[in-house]
């Protein structure tokens, strides 16, 4: 590549955009590239600020995986970056849940619920397995140990708000860090 360097900054806001799209987001990558350009359109996508921060976390967890490895406070600090100012910001960034989630469609309830995390006392103890596991010295392949990992941290689901984007963001922290 004559400028790697360019490869990741784009690759980072692609990275950032499909995410948050997941999510439902409709900000595109150029939408992205203005607003940090500050050429932004007055009818840009307000999600564009959610994806920004998408960006923002990737990089904090990047600097910080150079003083800590990836562990439960690198997490919560990522998610209190990603959720800084945006929707979602009255959700505890930064914060393990102190009440039961669910995931289901709109208006759906605890009892018609598609999935329900562990609840809270579960939670934390499910945490900590987790994060045992990823410092286990137990010999298995990085691509298997990232699948694991991402698995179980959205089966734990421990925010109110961006569990997914925060899993997501451990994909590239684990696999970069892995300590094999």
């Amino acid at each position: 590549l004559p400028n790697p360097d360019l490869f990741v900054f784009m690759y980072v806001r692609r990275e950032a955009t499909l995410s948050s799209q997941i999510e439902g987001m409709q900000a595109s990558l150029m939408d992205l590239l203005e607003y940090e350009a500050e050429a932004a359109q007055p009818e840009r996508p307000l999600d564009v600020e959610e994806i920004a921060n998408y960006v923002a976390a990737m990089n904090l967890g990047l600097r910080r995986l150079e003083e800590l490895p990836v562990s439960l406070r690198l997490v919560r600090e990522i998610h209190g970056r990603l959720l800084r100012d945006v929707r979602g910001s009255e959700r505890t960034p930064g914060d393990f849940r102190r009440s039961q989630n669910w995931i289901g469609p709109p208006g759906s309830t605890l009892a018609n619920a598609t999935f329900v995390p562990p609840p809270v006392e579960e939670m934390r103890g499910s945490l900590g397995q987790w994060e045992r596991f990823l410092h286990d010295d137990e010999p298995m392949p990085t691509l298997i140990k990232v699948g694991v990992a991402h698995a179980q941290f959205e089966t734990i689901h421990p925010f109110l708000d961006g569990n997914g984007r925060v899993g997501r963001l451990l994909i590239p922290y684990l696999s970069l860090f892995s300590e094999d």
